[in-house]
Formats: C-alpha cells, sequence, structure tokens
C-alpha cells in the first residue's frame, strides 16, 4: 500500500509531503493529512505526544477515520505543534485485521521550539512579541553587546522623489553575529 504524509503549516498555501521517517519543524500550527492509493479505507490513527518539558504529560489520541475517494484523510485538523515529539500512526481497523489485512504507517515529527537569536527588550513583560515591535531599519551596532537596547527615534522610510524616474533605496546594514 502506498502512503504519504503532507504537512501544511498555518500560514502556507501549499501542502509538503513528509519524505523522511523522522521530520523536524519549528514551533507553530499545522496540519496533517495523509494520502493513499486506497479509498474507502477505514483507517485506525494514532497520535502520541511527548512534551520536551516535564511539567506536561504525555497525550494519547486514538480516532478513526475514512479514506475520501481521492484516498484522502485528515490526520491532524489545525493544532499548534508544542516542542516535543510527536508520533502519529496510521494502521488498519481491528475488521481488516480479522481478514488477514494488516498494514501500518508512522512518520516522527519533533517540534523545536522557536529560537530568538537577539535578546529584546522587555521580554519579561511580554512574551510573545511580533515583527513589529521593534524597528528593522535602524542598525544594530556591532560593537556594543546585546541585548540591543531600544530606541526613541523612529526611522521613516526615503521620500519619493517623484522628478527622477528610478529611484534607488539602501538597503538597512545588518550586524555582524557569530557562526556557533
Amino acid at each position: 500500500m502506498n502512503w504519504v504524509f503532507l504537512l501544511q503549516r498555518e500560514s502556507d498555501r501549499y501542502w509538503q509531503p513528509i519524505q523522511t521517517p523522522i521530520l523536524e519543524v519549528e514551533e507553530c500550527k499545522y496540519r496533517i493529512i495523509g494520502q493513499t492509493n486506497r479509498s474507502n479505507l477505514c483507517v485506525e490513527v494514532r497520535v502520541n505526544i511527548k512534551p520536551f518539558e516535564s511539567s506536561f504529560e504525555m497525550k494519547r489520541n486514538t480516532y478513526f477515520r475514512r479514506t475520501n475517494s481521492e484516498g484522502l484523510i485528515i490526520i491532524l485538523p489545525y493544532t499548534y505543534f508544542f516542542a516535543g515529539l510527536w508520533e502519529l500512526s496510521c494502521c488498519s481497523d481491528a475488521m481488516s485485521e480479522l481478514m488477514g489485512v494488516n498494514w501500518r504507517v508512522s512518520q516522527q515529527i519533533y517540534s523545536i521550539p522557536k529560537i530568538s537569536y537577539l535578546a529584546l527588550p522587555n521580554t519579561d513583560s511580554n512574551p510573545c512579541l511580533e515583527a513589529t515591535d521593534f524597528n528593522l531599519f535602524e542598525p544594530v551596532p556591532t560593537h556594543q553587546t546585546l541585548p540591543v537596547s531600544s530606541s526613541t527615534t523612529k526611522v521613516l522610510p526615503p521620500k519619493l522623489n517623484l522628478s527622477s524616474e528610478r529611484i534607488a533605496r539602501k538597503s538597512p546594514e545588518l550586524p555582524n553575529l557569530p557562526l556557533r
């Protein structure tokens, strides 16, 4: 039996086939479907989640689904993949096993925590900073140590010169960060 797991991140438009038995993704919202060459197939879906943080318990879910006429089945709707090991398993149901049709496919997904490369100010008061909370156009001085201090001045985009046909903008200078 041919079987493929397909993954889609919440902001993406396209499905990506998972081509390795172990996949590593960043902590975010994803949904997963399965595709097989058999339609109207009863499938037992098992989802085991082992969080990296010891304060959370391991979660186990088992449910039954049926593939549609195109062989597609929903494994997980949009779900926040918090940091941990996510094990997905699809297998034949008990009736199929009694008739001698046994099969099983599985997928492991490691969801790694989001990493911030710059320590931003006031992270204690607002743990979920968005990209709009700081100004991307301010160059970071390389001779200072991190964390970057906040600035009260705002850098505005250059004004358009309507008399010239060609408008050029200067890209902001990026800091030289050491590679690990």
